[in-house]
């Protein structure tokens, strides 16, 4: 055996071991030469690749310019890879195509000019980039969905923290407008409240589009039926509620407010769609209503006990009107108010004549519901602005802003006429209830919370020493 022979079976070995494909290419495009790993990754014999063209392998929508690349590279020799930047295919015996890479080399041979390719299936390579940039697109969305998490969070605790100030319902109702607007974008919302009896619900706080109905009975809607969330993401998603209205499709929730086993209110909200919002899901909205809803029914149960325990702290028990400690808080700041604006004020003080004969012969029972009447009475007959307060026993006090001494005069006979009008307790044999009254004004007849009402009570035993059932001034 010869060094010729000698390297030629190196050299036959050495491509036949290659682990890609390889083939020579003559100028006429003819294969010359296929390795093992070339049989394996066409599904052709060698004997079915040598001598036929190498378009055979090249898919069907390249085929018609694959002969100008070819004779591109013949005219421009050199080692490179083949179509840079190029997703590249190779056509199997089946018809099915492969990814491939391609380099080219140069090769001069006895019978000329050819080009040596050597081709790599890359599938295994595509696969893995693929399930990469899948991997990548998850755990962006997971940041995205994250970072969207956190915000709404941070909006939600600013919201609870915000409503746990609120002193009254129309500020809590402006904070759950504003914030109900930047958690759920694009969408239409809805705070409703027990009306009466907690069957009626009357629309308190919104934001976004009108949605129509702003009173609805409890019947009208699943959620408040049933106790519980009632989400319908479109129109064959469930049963939609009654206040909802008949245009379709919708997306919407409903969470009632629940406190203590009873529902507080409603919090409805119109989905926008989730176009043009990445990651935002039907899911993740409902679970943000829910948390949304759950911050507001704790932020109105504390509003209402904070209302019932403030009103319980300046209420009269009996008649509901001010109590005493109110009232001299009131005063002193309706008379500052008057002296820095140089204005009047009014005071009435009234008394309940003949209440112990109707202690003494209807019982205590009735002389509550007259002290009851009377403060009906007041508080019917007064301006807005005006305020009645029990000064203790059976005397009550009116403060009347801007008043001056004939308007005050003036506004305590329409007072006196009216309760003994009352005629309370006249057909048992009793004395009809009146009032006894004493009026008097700033800052004519005293310029503090103690002068003047010491002025009205003097005008007011007056009165009294009178006859009863009468009006005096501190004036007198």
């Amino acid at each position: 055996m010869t060094n010729d022979q000698d390297s030629g079976d190196y050299h036959r070995k050495l491509v036949e071991s290659a682990p890609d494909a390889l083939l020579v290419v003559n100028g006429a495009g003819l294969i010359e030469l296929a390795n093992r790993q070339a049989e394996v990754l066409f599904g052709y014999t060698r004997a079915e690749l040598v001598g036929r063209p190498v378009d055979l392998l090249v898919p069907e929508r390249a085929k018609s310019i694959h002969p100008t690349h070819r004779a591109r590279y013949f005219t421009d020799r050199r080692t490179r890879p083949m179509g840079v930047g190029l997703a590249l295919t190779a056509r199997r015996k089946d018809g099915s195509e492969v990814p491939v890479d391609i380099s080219l080399s140069p090769l001069d041979t006895e019978a000329g000019t050819a080009v040596a390719v050597a081709i790599r299936d890359v599938t295994e390579r595509e696969r893995a980039d693929s399930a990469l940039q899948e991997a990548y697109r998850k755990l962006a969305s997971s940041v995205r969905d994250l970072e969207r998490h956190d915000r709404e969070m941070t909006l939600v605790n600013e919201m609870g923290d915000l409503l746990q100030s609120c002193m009254t319902r129309a500020e809590a109702n402006e904070v759950i407008s504003r914030y109900g607007s930047q958690l759920f974008p694009s969408s239409s919302g809805t705070m409703f409240t027990s009306a009466r009896l907690r069957t009626v619900f009357e629309a308190a706080a919104a934001w976004g589009p009108a949605l129509g109905q702003t009173v609805l009975e409890r019947e009208e809607c699943w959620a408040l039926r049933r106790g519980r969330l009632h989400a319908v993401e479109s129109s064959d998603g469930g049963p939609v509620c009654h206040h909802v209205g008949p245009a379709r499709p919708v997306r919407y929730v409903c969470v009632p407010m629940m406190a203590q086993g009873e529902a507080l209110g409603l919090f409805h909200v119109r989905l926008a769609s989730p176009e043009g919002f990445e990651g935002l899901t039907f899911e993740s909205q409902r679970t943000l209503a829910l948390t949304v809803a759950e911050h507001l029914a704790l932020a109105l149960a504390n509003l209402s006990l904070r209302e019932t325990l403030r009103h319980q702290s300046v209420s009269d028990p009996l008649t509901g009107v001010y109590n005493r400690r109110y009232m001299q808080d009131h005063l002193r700041r309706e008379l500052d108010r008057a002296a820095r604006g140089h204005r009047t004020l009014g005071i009435v003080l009234a008394d309940v004549d003949h209440l112990k004969e109707v202690n003494d012969r209807l019982g205590h029972s009735a002389g509550d519901e007259a002290l009851r009447a009377v403060a009906r009475v007041l508080e019917e007959s007064v301006r807005e602005g005006d305020t009645v307060c029990r000064f203790g026993g059976d005397e009550f006090v009116l403060v009347l802003p801007d008043s001056t001494l004939g308007v005050t005069q003036q506004r305590a006979e329409q007072l006196r006429e009216a309760v003994r009008r009352l005629g309370f307790g006249a057909s048992d044999g009793t004395s009809p209830i009146s009032l006894s009254i004493g009026v008097a004004v700033y800052p004519e007849h005293g310029t503090s919370v103690d002068a003047i009402l010491a002025a009205a009570d003097a005008a007011m035993y007056r009165a009294k020493d009178q006859g009863r059932n009468r009006v005096a001034s501190a004036a007198e």
